[in-house]
């Protein structure tokens, strides 16, 4: 909680970007420098996982440097190729830790929603004979066709 106090009281109130950028950097290197030697879980297994996870943190905080400097001098180098690789580099690294969400929930419940899907489909094509009417539209491709084939397909409830 408190990394993220001191995280966000840098970035809220230091004015200078350059400043900014590297307190942000400096915070975050020493937030996962003491992740690293003190190992505040018992599971190695979460500690590693946190661990990368603020490598990551750390890395994207450092490739924010060169974007604040250009902006504390007021250079505009937007179009450079380097200024590409480094915003194509750092949306990895954004996206890296969703990623690593969605495999996680995948190994957890994936194949519980792969089989409850499996049941949902075959519980709907045990019914195929019958056509829904809220289907019928939506099947349908070309206007010009009539929407049921053989009025046998219809099957009306009349137990109103």
């Amino acid at each position: 909680m408190l990394r993220r106090l001191f995280l966000l009281t840098v970035y809220v109130f230091v004015p200078l970007p350059i400043w900014r950028s590297l307190l942000l950097f400096a915070g975050c290197l020493v937030i996962f420098q003491s992740h690293v030697i003190l190992k505040p879980f018992a599971n190695t297994l979460y500690g590693s996982v946190e661990a990368a996870f603020l490598f990551n943190l750390v890395l994207i905080a450092a490739l924010q440097i060169p974007h604040a400097v250009y902006e504390y001098l007021g250079v505009s180098d937007y179009g450079s190729d380097t200024y590409v690789a480094l915003d194509v580099i750092e949306l990895i690294l954004i996206i890296l830790p969703i990623a690593a969400c969605l495999v996680v929930w995948l190994y957890l419940h994936g194949r519980s929603a792969f089989w409850w899907l499996v049941r949902r489909r075959r519980q709907d094509s045990s019914h195929s004979d019958e056509i829904p009417l809220h289907n019928l539209v939506s099947r349908q491709t070309d206007l010009t066709e009539p929407l049921i084939d053989a009025p046998g397909q219809l099957k009306v409830d009349e137990t109103f």
